[in-house]
Parts: structure tokens; C-alpha cells; sequence
């Protein structure tokens, strides 16, 4: 099974509650796969013009999770994993799409693609600017 990266755009101007996204796939098949772990956010927040971050930096995720990037500000920022495990390839994964518009979201479900250990990712427009963040994929079991 192939599991394809969404973006998904926030419905706020159409008045819809916090639950509510029109979803578009990105990828040559336009399919993907809902998933039923944890949502986990990361924020790409500018702090100043000249200074850009993942809030929080650093996440830990399950297999089935959905790790949902959440654009902030009008500043384009992208996610690209630039440190993997031995062993791991993340093919179309491994380079998210820009978001450009506040309430734009990125929504990469945690698959069997990411086996456990650390990720490093950065926003590649903003990598020298300090915009870093690390991931650690645990072993599926019980939540602490």
C-alpha cells in the first residue's frame, strides 16, 4: 500500500468549526490513507523577519500518528527530512509542499515508511535561519 502526502487548507472563512478542512492530495495517484493514531502539531511560526522555527522543535510520534504542520504566517516554509535512519527511505515523503497561507496545514501520516529511530527536518528557505526540528518515531505499544 502506498500512502500519499495531503495538504489540507482550513474552511475558517467559510465559518466551519476547528474539526472542519477541505483536504487535497498531493501525489500522482490523489489517494491516501486515513490513519487512526494521535494527531501530533508542529507550528511553523516567524518570530521576526529574519528569525523562523518549528514550535516544538523536537516531537516523538507512534506508527499510525499523524504529524500535522501548521502554517502560521504568509511566509512560504516547506518540511524536507534531511537526517533518516540506516535503512529508511521516505521516497515522496521526503519533501513536503510549500504552505503559504495561515491555516494551511501538512498532514504526513506516520507509516510503515518511517521505522523507529530519529529524523531530523528543516524548512529548506529557512535552514540557515535556524528553521530546524527533530522527530523520533517510536516502536508501536503503550503510551506513557
Amino acid at each position: 500500500m502506498r500512502t500519499v502526502m495531503m495538504v489540507t487548507v482550513a474552511l475558517a472563512t467559510m465559518g466551519a468549526g476547528r474539526g472542519s478542512r477541505a483536504t487535497v492530495p498531493v501525489g500522482p495517484d490523489h489517494s491516501w490513507t486515513q490513519s487512526g493514531g494521535d494527531t501530533v502539531v508542529v507550528k511553523m511560526v516567524d518570530k521576526s523577519p529574519s528569525s523562523f522555527a518549528f514550535e516544538p522543535a523536537h516531537v516523538t510520534v507512534h506508527s499510525g500518528d499523524v504529524l500535522e504542520f501548521v502554517q502560521t504566517a504568509t511566509t512560504p516554509h516547506d518540511v524536507v527530512f534531511t537526517k533518516v535512519p540506516s535503512g529508511v527511505d521516505l521516497g515522496s515523503r521526503k519533501v513536503g509542499p510549500f504552505l503559504t497561507q495561515p491555516g494551511q496545514t501538512y498532514d504526513l501520516t506516520i507509516n510503515d515508511a518511517f521505522k523507529p529511530g530519529h529524523y531530523d527536518f528543516v524548512c529548506l528557505p529557512h535552514q540557515a535561519l535556524g528553521m530546524k526540528g527533530a522527530l523520533d518515531v517510536e516502536a508501536t505499544g503503550p503510551r506513557r
